[in-house]
């Protein structure tokens, strides 16, 4: 995992109201109890992104070929083309660094 990407689920993590993650190796640790699964990644896991998603309250628009994550007022987050790109994968990111922006804004 990048240095980058290590950045960006710490900032995730702080906006949904998660102190410091745990990380395992590459992998930051299940910061959700209760959970099964013991790595939490909304980069690489549907399931992670869209608790991330809903915990963040933002909500998720895709269509013709884009991603948008709005806010509680529908204003629009985070805007992403797919680009043939894998649309999952794009779908995670955009959520994950739509998340990351409102932990950085935070104190």
């Amino acid at each position: 995992m990048s240095t980058n990407d290590r950045e960006l689920l710490e900032m995730a993590a702080k906006a949904c109201g998660i102190g410091a993650l745990s990380f395992s190796g590459a992998c930051p640790l299940n910061p959700f109890p209760g959970r099964l699964q013991m790595f939490w990644n909304p980069l690489n896991e549907d399931g992670d992104a869209l608790r991330l998603l809903r915990t963040t309250d933002y909500g998720l628009l895709v269509e013709d070929g884009t991603v948008k994550i709005m806010n509680s007022m529908r204003e629009c987050v985070i805007f992403v083309n797919i680009k043939g790109d894998d649309e999952m994968s794009v779908i995670r990111r955009a959520i994950t660094e739509a998340a990351a922006e409102k932990g950085r804004r935070m104190p």
